[in-house]
């Protein structure tokens, strides 16, 4: 996807699947979100686009902007088709993927470890090391104090 100053680009499916797997996640909130972020440019210029249509309207009215109000209707007309198609395929891939997604969650059964011959390691409880630090410091003496 090539971003463009002066009009939308053209994004394929694969841009779009692309950009939802580099989130690294299944999560469909997390893939909603880049579908909406992937989507805000092209919803913003069909905005502008209709606003270079209505603009390029009044020029029409009067008679001598004619010659320049027609060319930018015609370009107002194919910038909004274009972003309604490019919204069309981000939002067709996004379903595709989460669906895609979906069923490979579902036809894979869960995968369990097998029980380790191996012992796990016991990690010593904050109370254990709170007991090896007590008896470290010097309970007798002047210098007691200053510990406490």
């Amino acid at each position: 996807m090539v971003k463009r100053p002066y009009g939308p680009a053209d994004t394929s499916a694969q841009a779009v699947t692309r950009r939802l797997h580099a989130t690294g996640s299944s999560d469909p909130d997390v893939l909603y979100a880049a579908r909406q972020e992937l989507a805000a440019p092209y919803a913003r210029h069909r905005v502008i686009a209709l606003l270079i249509i209505v603009g390029a309207a009044f020029t029409c009215l009067t008679v001598m902007l004619v010659p320049l109000g027609v060319p930018l209707i015609v370009v107002g007309i194919r910038h909004r088709r274009r972003c309604t198609a490019n919204l069309a395929t981000i939002f067709t891939a996004h379903a595709q993927y989460v669906a895609a997604l979906e069923w490979e969650n579902a036809s894979l059964p869960a995968i369990r470890r097998p029980p380790s011959s191996i012992p796990e390691r016991e990690q010593p409880s904050a109370g254990a090391a709170a007991e090896r630090c007590i008896e470290r410091l010097p309970h007798d003496g002047p210098d007691s104090r200053q510990f406490l």
